[in-house]
């Protein structure tokens, strides 16, 4: 038989509750005749009134003694024993719930508490050995007994213990409610279903989410020193690599190391020098062992004139035909009657001229030219990308569509097509060859199908 005697809490935990809260309010006042009391141990301030009677902080009730005053129980609940400040707050204080907590062991007594709405209760924490604790609550509005536990008006509810037989794996722990459930389980296992501990399992969840991390399971990896990832620690053990150096002869840059697999190339660094060219003291090879590659830094070729660096030794030496160098301007065009300059050639006759007149040619007038014959090559070798521009007309008054001029390199046409203006044409457009890297250098032939006239021919970049 259940014991009869209950035993009836009226809201012992919300008691200490409101005592603390009391403290907190007005304890902490100070002032003239002022005393704080122990809001931990539930005591309230108080003050020395002028006619000597003490008050308690928190409601006001005057008292002839401290020790009253500081055990003074404020205005309080019928019900749930709530403190209030004053009588007029008491009668605020209509929503209870009373909760009955039954022991269906009929080993503990029943135990009620009634609390205000919006409190929670002190759960009984009940046990029997090998056996999990729940609730069964008689209300559907009310399932679990630690909730806040919100109401209107006054509400019952009873919360009767319910023990249930629970089953635990000898080996990881885990509780199960059935014998055979315990007896198969499968503990804690590895995530990676390749894992041999996919089957037998671990003792502890850690353990088994960890199992990447040991040697032996499919997901686990371990890295060499040069980079390369194995799946086992033999593996790993039996890795090549060897240790390649790369060193600045000049100490611009910090030595690099890199540790490389056996038969890897090593990353050659990017390192750069202003006019200078970067070449290493030996072939860069796969590593085969241990190497200390030394940067070798090479200067540009530059003019002699002006110091001006340039990708090659030719373009370096004819830096004279290019703007801003001391030499600029000389021995870079060919005027009719001058010495032809080295990069033109295959000019006959002498400077003539055949005419009584200037031949205002491109708005100038010339007196001086070279008279060519009809299909007479002119050989160019230019120094240098840019322009060939070559001031020539047909030596008669009249033109047509077979007077023209053409250039070809290595046997292929350069240049568009030219037809050639009359000697006397005014401000005629010039023949223009381009030339491009690969004729740097090299034989650019020019011809005429008509006699023709020669002015200049200008090199220009």
């Amino acid at each position: 038989m259940k014991k009869g005697f209950k035993k009836v809490l009226r809201g012992a935990a919300c008691l200490l509750m409101i005592f603390a809260a009391g403290c907190s309010s007005d304890g902490g006042s100070s002032g003239k005749g002022s005393v704080a009391g122990d809001s931990e141990n539930g005591t309230v301030g108080i003050s020395v009134t002028v006619d000597g009677t003490i008050k308690c902080n928190f409601c006001g009730k005057e008292y002839q003694k401290k020790a009253e005053a500081l055990a003074c129980q404020h205005y309080r609940c019928n019900v749930c024993d709530s403190a209030y400040k004053s009588a007029e707050e008491v009668l605020t204080c209509t929503d209870h719930i009373t909760v009955t907590f039954a022991d269906s062991a009929d080993v503990n007594d029943d135990v009620s508490q009634t609390v205000k709405s919006g409190n929670t209760v002190n759960v009984p924490d009940w046990s029997v050995a090998g056996k999990e604790l729940t609730w069964e609550s008689n209300n559907d509005a009310y399932s679990d007994p630690a909730a806040v536990l919100e109401c209107e008006g006054s509400v019952s509810v009873t919360f009767t213990s319910k023990y249930t037989t629970i089953y635990t794996c000898g080996f990881c722990g885990k509780t199960y409610y059935a014998q055979n459930e315990a007896d198969g389980c499968v503990h804690y296992i590895c995530q990676n279903e390749d894992c041999e501990k996919h089957i037998s399992g671990y003792a502890t969840k850690a353990e088994a989410d960890s199992c990447s991390l040991k040697d032996g399971c499919p997901a686990y990896t371990v890295t060499c020193e040069c980079g390369t990832v194995y799946s086992t620690d033999a593996e790993k053990e039996l890795c090549v690599h060897y240790t390649i150096t790369f060193v600045d002869s000049d100490g611009v840059y910090e030595t690099e190391t890199q540790i490389i697999k056996a038969g890897v190339n090593p990353v050659v660094p990017s390192w750069t020098k202003e006019n200078f060219t970067l070449s290493w003291s030996s072939e860069i090879t796969a590593a085969t062992k241990n190497v200390t590659y030394t940067a070798i830094w090479t200067e540009l070729p530059k003019c002699s004139n002006c110091g001006e660096h340039y990708a090659t030794e030719t373009a370096a030496a004819n830096c004279a035909k290019i703007e801003g160098c001391p030499q600029f301007g000389k021995d870079n065009e060919w005027v009719a009657g001058d010495a032809s300059p080295a990069w033109l050639s295959g000019i006959s006759g002498s400077a003539t001229s055949d005419k009584k007149n200037k031949v205002p040619y491109a708005a100038k007038n010339y007196t001086n030219y070279n008279k060519i014959s009809k299909n007479t090559q002119i050989t160019v070798t230019p120094v240098m990308e840019g322009n060939i521009t070559v001031y020539i007309a047909a030596n008669k008054d009249s033109t047509d569509s077979s007077k023209t001029a053409s250039a070809t390199f290595n046997g292929t046409a350069v240049g568009s097509a030219y037809q050639l203006p009359a000697y006397n044409a005014v401000n005629p457009d010039p023949f223009v060859i381009p030339v491009t890297e690969e004729m740097v250098g090299k034989p650019v032939v020019i011809t005429t199908s008509y006699e023709a006239l020669w002015f200049a021919i200008t090199l220009n970049e």
